[in-house]
């Protein structure tokens, strides 16, 4: 795809819908760079100060947006923080179900966000389209933690978008989700306590396809060992963010220096006292073998 070309269909999708009826859910398809909407009508624009505008218009107000898209090129990020918006970043691969990891990652986020922001303020989801993807996390969260089930979910959803949440997988796997969670049969994992306020983690780079299909167990390992903000181990209450292997190789390195340098002074000095005395014996011996003389 061309660095300034439209995303396939996206001009068959209307810019955004509404606020999820009991819900702080607001979904738009993906705003573009000024270049990119520079060829289209007006009307056909949507850029990032035209999402924010269009938000306020309908009386909300924008607080966070998790953007789901599998790129950075569409828009800057920056246009969103400098506007005084929280931005999340889960790079998520289009037409297969949500990873169980990815699915975690988007409630971790929502939840401290609702936790550590008590007022109206809204949370915009988007991933190309604002439908598939977008539909799936959003219905995920309310079924697994809002007592929503799959029907109740999907209809809000689709209600607010304008568009129905389409992919049959999707609907399937909400389906059977939601099935067993209100049977019980199922637990959602615990989500963890709200993390403190400070730069979020972001990946700037999507992850490799073998990182996509690895099983999940390696890739929540994976996760662990790299410090994310945002990664949580299913059924734990908290995290605890780990360093990572740059970091931990610099303070190894700064230690060791340390100590080189350390037992290098500590030579410098043994040696000059044992200098000291050795000058000292040996003068000595030398001004009384000259006192013996005369």
């Amino acid at each position: 795809m061309p660095p300034r070309s439209i995303p396939d269909r996206w001009l068959d999708y209307s810019p955004m819908g509404r606020q999820m009826e009991g819900t702080r859910f607001i979904s738009f398809k993906v705003p573009l760079k000024v270049g990119i909407c520079s060829n289209l009508p007006s009307e056909d624009s949507f850029t990032v100060p035209d999402m924010i505008q269009g938000i306020s218009d309908q009386g909300g107000r924008l607080g966070l947006v998790i953007d789901l898209t599998f790129t950075t090129r569409y828009y800057n990020k920056q246009d969103i923080i400098k506007a005084g918006i929280k931005y999340e970043k889960i790079f998520t691969a289009g037409k297969e179900v949500p990873s169980d990891d990815v699915v975690q990652e988007f409630a971790s986020i929502v939840h401290n966000f609702e936790t550590e922001n008590k007022d109206d303020s809204l949370i915009g989801v988007h991933c190309t389209h604002g439908v598939n993807r977008t539909g799936y996390l959003v219905c995920r969260y309310l079924i697994d933690y809002k007592h929503f089930t799959a029907e109740k979910a999907i209809a809000a959803f689709n209600k607010a978008r304008g568009h129905d949440l389409e992919r049959e997988n999707y609907l399937e796997h909400l389906q059977q989700r939601s099935a067993l969670v209100q049977s019980g049969e199922v637990k959602p994992p615990k989500l963890p306590l709200p993390r403190k306020q400070g730069p979020t983690r972001e990946r700037d780079q999507p992850p490799s396809r073998e990182r996509r299909y690895a099983p999940y167990d390696q890739r929540r390992r994976d996760r662990h060992r790299s410090g994310g903000a945002h990664d949580v181990l299913e059924g734990s209450s908290s995290q605890q963010e780990q360093p990572s292997a740059p970091c931990l190789h610099s303070i190894m390195g700064w230690t060791l220096g340390v100590v080189l340098l350390g037992y290098s002074l500590y030579n410098h000095w043994y040696m000059q006292g044992v200098m000291e005395e050795w000058i000292q014996e040996h003068m000595t011996q030398i001004f009384s073998s000259r006192c013996s003389i005369t």
